[in-house]
Formats: structure tokens, sequence, C-alpha cells
């Protein structure tokens, strides 16, 4: 859910569960070297860990030193966080419909064989990406965070086992979006699903949405991607919010698909319906 290289408000370090495994030693080496992270145990002041497991990479969140902060205690309890695409449902007859909100709001259409070319511009874990290239899009995924990214390339590459069809859809780049939509033929459709508000009051996000908002921050600089995004989509742009959010640009989307807790707005960048 984001788009250009930063660095992590979290520190974050390398380890490999079980640790006697030297395949994944070896994995865990070469990943530290690519992100330019430090093993685990070289350093005590890492809050969270990217551990090599048999069943792929996992964010592990610590307990941080002293007393913490309660979203903090919440964190570090409970499961590590992981990336499983073949969990996403793509099979059911509620998975494969395409009144789905996100696919009629890229523009595909009952009867219609045409699928859109579709940059997810800020894919985070890939969920969204996958869905759509299960639908049939043929999907370029940007992702700006290279923990993120390598955990989204993980995950790929265990799906492409179980659904090679679908993960053959997916081309994965790790870059800034405003960048890429600088140089890539123009997409039928730009998809943007940017960090979304905080929630105010008493309810939480899911765990993995908030310790991905601790790792990569907000996207204070989303709605510059949103007016690029604008600029190069051939057909149009679709920006996934909350339900009662703002829109994300200053001008009021063509089209609306809603669901039950978040909406997909359309914007058309051709003449035509949306």
């Amino acid at each position: 859910m984001t788009h250009t290289a930063v660095i992590s408000p979290l520190t974050c370090a390398v380890c490999v569960d079980p640790s006697g495994d030297d395949t994944l030693q070896r994995r865990a080496i070469t990943l530290a070297e690519q992100l330019a992270l430090p093993r685990a145990g070289a350093s005590a002041d890492h809050e969270v860990l990217l551990a090599v497991t048999r069943s792929g990479l996992q964010l592990r969140w610590l307990e941080p030193a002293g007393r913490p902060r309660r979203r903090d205690r919440r964190l570090s309890r409970g499961r590590p966080i992981d990336t499983d695409l073949t969990k996403i449902d793509a099979t059911s007859g509620h998975g494969r419909s395409l009144r789905q909100p996100i696919a009629r709001a890229v523009g595909i259409t009952k009867g219609d064989p045409y699928r859109p070319t579709v940059i997810d511009a800020t894919v985070g874990f890939g969920e969204d990406a996958w869905l759509l290239a299960s639908l049939g899009c043929r999907v370029t995924a940007i992702e700006r965070h290279p923990i993120v990214a390598a955990m989204l390339t993980d995950a790929l590459c265990h799906a492409a086992t179980r659904a090679p069809d679908i993960a053959e859809r997916i081309t994965l780049i790790t870059a800034d979006s405003r960048d890429v939509l600088a140089t890539l033929d123009a997409a039928d459709v730009i998809y943007l699903d940017p960090m979304f508000p905080p929630r105010r009051g008493s309810g939480l996000e899911p765990k993995r949405m908030r310790l991905l908002r601790r790792l990569v921050g907000d996207d204070t600089d989303a709605p510059a991607l949103f007016n690029a995004a604008r600029r190069v989509a051939a057909r149009r742009v679709v920006v996934k919010r909350p339900l009662h959010a703002a829109a994300l640009g200053d001008a009021a989307p063509t089209v609306t698909h809603k669901g039950k807790s978040m909406r997909y707005d359309a914007y058309s960048t051709r003449i035509g319906p949306v």
C-alpha cells in the first residue's frame, strides 16, 4: 500500500526459524544483504523480525523495551504476520463473481471477454492484485517498501506452485510508483489502495494493517500519486477507500461501487461510460 523506497519508522532484523536449517540460513543471509538489514542478534535495537521460515516470510513484532504503549502490547501478541495469497477466495461463486465491487470498478462486465490491464500502484501485501489476476486481469504490481516487497515476492513464489495461471499474470516492481508511471506504457486502469486514515475511537484496525502502518508510515503523498495516475490511465483510475472516508482527489468520482465496509471510487480518464 505504499509507493518510494523509504527508511522504515521501525528497526528490523532478519532471523531464521528453525535456526538449525542451513538452507534457511543461507536464504536469510542473502535476504539481509539485499535489504541491508542486520541479522537478529547483531543488534538489540530492532523492533520487528523478518523471519525466514519453511512456510515463507513472516513479520514478528517484538515486545518494546521498557513499558510498551497499549497498541504495541497488542501488536506483540498472537500470530506473526504472513502472506498466503492462496487463502484469498478466487474459486467459490462469490470469489469468481464479476458483480464484486472491485471487478465492476475496474471495468469487468459479465458476458464481455475484455479484461483490463491494471497497474496496482500501491500493492502492499498483494491481496487485491491477486484477486484481479484471478479474474483474468494482467497486473503490474508496484510496492515501494523493500520489506513489504520481499514478503510479496516470497508469497507469489509460494502461490505460483498452487495457482501458476494466476501468478503468471502478476509482475512485481519495487520502486516509486510515480517514477514507474512516467516510464510505462499507459495501462487501462490504475488502481490505488493508499493507507486508510487511522481509525478513531474504540475500533481497531486488523493487526496486519496496524503493523503495516507502523512499518511503512502513512501515505502522505497519496494525493500526488493520484494526480499522476489520472495523467497516465487510459480508461480510469480506481481508488479503494473506507466506506465513509472523504474522496482522495479534489474531483468527485465518476461512479462509486460500494461494498460492506469499503468502496471503490472510479474516475474516468476518457469520454464514455465507466
